[in-house]
């Protein structure tokens, strides 16, 4: 069983890993087909949707009518999201 700080060293070596590879497969994309056809249907698209992303979580926090969590709500969402995760992780 590996410890904790293992399992992080382990998770960053695969993002670096993963980085490394989409930017090869995005490279290979631009010698390919060009830079606009990449920067088109790759990068246009992802700042789209990030800007969405942005503004809808934006509107939602400036919004009068949306109700913040209240701290048992949210310990609630905290049990759920992690601690239901790490339970599973163990089993």
């Amino acid at each position: 069983m590996r410890s904790h700080a293992e399992s992080v060293y382990l998770q960053v070596w695969l993002s670096d890993i993963g980085i490394v590879a989409m930017v090869g497969l995005l490279t290979a994309w631009s010698m390919a087909f060009g830079v606009w056809h990449m920067l088109a249907l790759y990068v246009a698209p992802l700042c789209v949707t990030n800007m969405w992303l942005v503004l809808y979580t934006w509107l939602q926090h400036t919004d009068v009518c949306v109700l913040p969590f209240s701290l048992l709500s949210f310990l609630s969402l905290f049990r759920v999201f992690f601690l239901s995760k790490q339970v599973a992780m163990e089993w």
